[in-house]
């Protein structure tokens, strides 16, 4: 499996897993009482695509979401791509699909053992041979993935593959290859979705859009929140206007890949 880009710049730091989660979540409610706008439905209902392809991907996963419990794996050369689209369907599992949201980060909360124990507790062998109806279906969403140990994967591959009646899907992001690694523990678990990276013309045509919009800080406040904007013209757009959005639209440094 080839190595994913190496970026310019730092990635978005996730170390603080579920604490940054609960903080981020606390934000998005006070910004949700002011606008009442969601990552899943911020472009007119639907969430806010930085290239068709995205779309199309997304779409494929909500349809295969309505029929299965889908074990997700999100991957781009930059991944700050997927890391924003990982948010996005977070949100849709919540919003759209009215799904129960479970959270395992290895650098805070319970371990996923416990995780896992606390889904099947006061169940009986009887009980862990059938496959009740009335359960409900349930993601398990993975922060730091990078940090998952070969026991954790393990743990993943038998919520797959023997608990499978708990109806709990997962999401992830993909992990970076360890070069020790022939086959990773991971590859015949999920189903794994690549996100194309964006051009400068990408990224011209998303700044146009972005432009013509009423809620056009917002989309940018996103963009600079996951780290989609080079550092030096995401603190320009601070106070963004449309005035100033389509003078930068000719000079502006487009993050993409070189």
């Amino acid at each position: 499996m080839a190595k994913r880009k190496k970026r310019d710049r730092a990635a978005p730091d996730r170390k603080k897993g579920k604490t940054s989660r609960v903080a981020s979540n606390q934000a998005n409610k006070n910004q949700e009482k002011d606008k009442k706008i969601f990552l899943s439905t911020m472009a007119d209902g639907k969430p806010y695509y930085l290239k068709k392809q995205h779309e199309i991907i997304i779409e494929e996963i909500e349809k295969k979401i309505e029929t299965n419990s889908l074990f997700i794996m999100l991957s781009s050369e930059d991944e700050n791509i997927s890391f924003y689209y990982k948010e996005v369907l977070a949100d849709i599992l919540k919003r759209k699909f009215n799904l129960q949201i479970l959270v395992f980060d290895p650098h805070a909360g319970p371990d996923l053992l416990m995780t896992i124990n606390k889904q099947i507790e006061n169940e009986t062998v009887a009980d862990l041979a059938n496959s009740p109806t009335s359960e409900k279906n349930k993601y398990l969403i993975i922060d730091n993935e990078n940090d998952l140990n070969l026991v954790d994967w393990g743990l993943v591959e038998i919520l797959k593959k023997d608990l499978k009646y708990k109806k709990v899907g997962v999401l992830s992001l993909l992990p970076e290859p360890k070069d020790s690694e022939n086959k990773p523990p991971y590859s015949n678990i999920f189903d794994i979705f690549q996100f194309d990276d964006m051009t400068d013309e990408d990224w011209k045509e998303h700044l146009e859009n972005i432009s013509k919009s009423q809620e056009n800080k917002f989309f940018l406040d996103q963009l600079g929140r996951f780290n989609l904007l080079e550092d030096d013209i995401a603190e320009k757009l601070q106070n963004p206007n449309v005035g100033i959005i389509q003078k930068l639209l000719n000079k502006i440094k487009f993050k993409s890949k070189k």
